[in-house]
């Protein structure tokens, strides 16, 4: 089900209706991070790294900040983790965040 979300996130990001990839790629973390589902919290990384991305586009730094934490570290009492392949996106994503919040302290 967290695939399904993710695709219908990624189809909706294609098409720039970013709010409604935003709540599909919620609830692909969801589903994810759901045992009754199936779900483990491993399947999270694609929709969390995807929403950071699109956060940011957003400028919501902070909030994509989370996002790309999220990808990285997981949830607090989620049993998987980060897929290997996050690592680069997520990172320099976060690394973005954190220099337009550094200039934006910095005025």
């Amino acid at each position: 089900a967290s695939r399904a979300w993710e695709c219908l996130g990624a189809s909706y990001d294609a098409l720039g209706r970013h709010s409604a990839a935003l709540k599909a790629y919620a609830r692909a973390i969801e589903t994810a991070a759901d045992p009754a589902n199936g779900g483990d919290g491993g399947e999270r990384t694609y929709a969390a790294v995807r929403s950071g991305a699109l956060l940011q586009q957003m400028g919501r730094a902070r909030d994509a900040r989370e996002m790309y934490a999220s990808a990285l570290y997981g949830e607090e009492g989620s049993e998987g983790g980060p897929d290997a392949t996050a690592y680069a996106p997520a990172l320099l994503g976060l690394a973005e965040c954190l220099s337009l919040e550094a200039s934006a302290a910095a005025g």
